[in-house]
């Protein structure tokens, strides 16, 4: 079932998009946009969300792989290159190894999920149930001010 969860999130085109994506803009904010999106799909349809935000994760690694701004690691290699007298890499210079390597990673992603991502986890809350003094979601919540407030003491009493 998740294998034909997975095909249907190709077939529809949110994984390559989201590679696409990917390609121009910087990772976290990509699978920002996306984490909700594929939650509520996979809440909708009844299946295990932790089955689906790893492979968004790692589709949108992929799609960095074929543009120059994809990472920020491309730029850093970009700019060594520059520094040791040779020609920098032209925007799409990474895209006729970073294609295939997208195809090729996303074909795993669909066949071999299934055996390898984990099933939903007892410990995983949902978004409505967070918890006081905890962090939660993929934005994240702030401890309580009395948790600061305790943190705040107990580094300073060991400070001085």
């Amino acid at each position: 079932m998740i294998t034909v969860a997975l095909l249907f999130l190709v077939s529809e085109g949110i994984l390559p998009i989201e590679s696409g994506f990917s390609a121009f803009l910087n990772n976290t904010l990509v699978v920002v946009i996306f984490a909700p999106i594929i939650k509520n799909w996979a809440k909708r349809v009844g299946l295990s969300r932790t089955k689906f935000l790893i492979p968004l994760s790692y589709a949108t690694i992929l799609g960095g792989l074929c543009t120059l701004i994809g990472t920020s690691t491309n730029l850093v290699v970009h700019g060594m290159m520059i520094d040791c007298g040779l020609d920098g890499l032209k925007m799409f210079d990474l895209a006729y190894i970073g294609i295939p390597i997208t195809i090729a990673g996303l074909a795993y992603i669909v066949i071999a999920s299934k055996k390898l991502l984990p099933d939903e986890r007892p410990d995983t809350i949902e978004d409505e149930e967070l918890e006081p003094h905890g962090f939660s979601g993929a934005v994240g919540s702030f401890p309580s001010s009395s948790s600061c407030v305790f943190l705040c003491a107990s580094i300073s009493s060991h400070g001085t």
